[in-house]
């Protein structure tokens, strides 16, 4: 029910601004995706996944 109130009010909030100017030279308006960006994701998933598994391995193990 709190969420309910304080979602009510940051709605109210939003409405309430004035939007922002938008610097259409800064306006991404497609990406693509590439086989570097990939292997990136891919790697950094991995790596946090070995971080997590080894930070939680202590909780496995009981």
């Amino acid at each position: 029910m709190r969420n309910d109130l304080l979602l009510q009010e940051v709605d109210a909030k939003l409405a309430a601004m004035a939007p922002e100017p938008v610097d259409d030279a800064t306006f991404i308006r497609s990406v693509q995706q590439s086989d570097a960006w990939n292997t990136f994701r891919h790697d950094f998933a991995d790596e946090m996944f070995a971080e997590y598994l080894a930070t939680h391995a202590k909780l496995a193990m009981e």
